[in-house]
């Protein structure tokens, strides 16, 4: 198979990363296995021999010995279990590239053949490879026997760590619905919507009820971590913080208090269309809870002792990360195509609440409100061993006008009671000056209060 005429092979397989590795030459037998497990144990990959891979010049490989045989040879004698890759050869210019499709595994772990699972256990983190901790091996333990992670018993809990008032909720809503009935909240309807997996009074609960249902859901060692962690950044980097705050709580609790705080951080224009008026946030809010929502619900909860969600705004755009790689199956190639999720019982939950329909409608949600707001298109990614999604700005605005300066202070004062020229300068990015005229504005037209006197001054609804 010929392959079109290129310097470089970049525009046809892209640079390395999670799914792509370019060796020049072939590869000794413990590097290709280390390499081929790796992608087996993630969510499978190609290997191009033949390729310098940071320029991506074609050089061609050397067939003075059967490289399909060495390659099979390698994926069985130094592969455990098995892995089944599929060798091609191409041609460019009489050169000679070899492509090893390796598929991602239904045996994981997958290892290095004469050494522990725990010491040879590969993952692919974006274009390396990484020796898989034991948190990871026992996902991918769960994974070949498809148990989940939501699904998790969690020692030392009972029914005292539910809130049933919440449950009740969640009978109130499914009910709305689906129009299910309402049941007595006893240990057997528990054990039957998947939030205990025993009648027994005492018997643990579940990670994915825990999640929807729990009390203290931070003071649960296993999900310490279980939060969004959201931030206004001045500027178009990381650096002077003007807001930050940790939503902790259930997992409807963090989506809206997500969305109440990106609301908080937003303004909204007014445009002219025809004879009326239509006023447009700097991001679809529609697309906000759907990212959101998605975040929460998607995000590999095996993670949540070190990681959390990270929800970063700037001037100019949004960025949000969440721990995991996409579900098994999905890329970003064919998001809004292909369906899946890592925690079934957290998303049959969420649907029943009306919070969640399927990843296809929601992407498409995203992108269909990206393009009404007047955005430009979101862009998905998946970096090392997260999933980001990032909302861009509506296109044009660049600086907060007065009116614009107003409706930001007015929000933060309904959130924190009081503000300082200092914060409120932060807040807007402009200087001294300004923020005098405005602040005295504002008084006169009623919209606040000042109190204190010199450094002590600050200023209220």
């Amino acid at each position: 198979m010929g392959i079109n005429n290129m310097d470089t092979i970049f525009g046809l397989y892209g640079i390395e990363g999670i799914y792509t590795e370019y060796k020049e030459m072939l590869p000794n037998p413990q590097t290709l296995a280390k390499t081929m497990v790796s992608f087996s144990n993630t969510k499978g990959g190609r290997i191009i021999l033949g390729v310098q891979d940071r320029t991506g010049k074609i050089v061609g490989i050397s067939t003075k010995i059967n490289i399909e045989e060495y390659i099979m040879n390698i994926a069985s004698e130094n592969c455990e279990p098995i892995v089944s890759p599929i060798v091609e050869f191409h041609s460019h210019d009489g050169k000679l590239l070899s492509v090893i499709d390796v598929p991602c595994g239904t045996l994981r772990p997958y290892h290095l053949k004469g050494r522990s699972i725990y010491e040879s256990s590969y993952i692919r983190v974006g274009s390396t490879n990484r020796l898989a901790d034991k948190n990871h091996i026992h996902q991918l333990m769960r994974e070949a026997v498809n148990e989940t992670f939501d699904r998790f018993l969690v020692p030392n809990t009972n029914m005292n760590d539910l809130d049933i008032g919440k449950i009740a909720k969640y009978q109130s809503l499914k009910h709305d619905r689906l129009g299910a009935s309402k049941e007595d909240i006893t240990p057997s309807f528990l054990k039957k919507v998947g939030i205990k997996n025993d009648t027994a009074s005492s018997a643990p609960v579940t990670i994915g009820g825990l999640l929807l249902f729990g009390k203290n859901i931070r003071d649960i060692p296993v999900l310490s971590r279980a939060y969004i962690k959201i931030g206004r950044f001045k500027g178009d980097e990381k650096g002077m913080i003007i807001d930050h705050d940790i939503l902790a709580g259930t997992l409807d609790e963090q989506i809206e208090s997500a969305v109440q705080f990106i609301r908080k951080h937003m303004f909204v224009s007014g445009e002219i269309i025809g004879l009326k008026r239509e006023d447009r946030p700097t991001y679809p809010i529609s697309a906000i809870r759907e990212i959101i929502t998605n975040a929460v619900i998607h995000r590999d909860y095996s993670r949540a002792v070190g990681e959390a969600i990270m929800c970063s705004i700037f001037d100019d755009r949004m960025e949000v990360e969440s721990p995991g790689l996409l579900p098994i199956g999905v890329r970003v190639e064919n998001l809004g195509q292909i369906q899946n999720t890592r925690n079934p019982l957290v998303a049959r939950l969420m649907f029943d609440m009306n919070y969640f329909d399927e990843w296809g409608q929601g992407i498409n949600r995203i992108i269909e409100g990206c393009r009404e707001n007047d955005n430009p298109p979101p862009q998905f990614e998946e970096k090392d061993s997260t999933f980001k999604v990032v909302l861009y700005a509506r296109r044009g605005e660049k600086k907060y006008s007065l009116k614009e300066r107003q409706t930001l202070v007015l929000n933060f004062l309904r959130a924190k009671g009081a503000i300082i020229s200092s914060e409120y300068q932060r807040l807007t990015g402009i200087g001294p000056a300004q923020a005098a005229k405005d602040f005295n504005f504002f008084l006169k037209e009623n919209l606040i209060r000042r109190t204190g006197k010199g450094r002590g001054v600050k200023y209220e609804l």
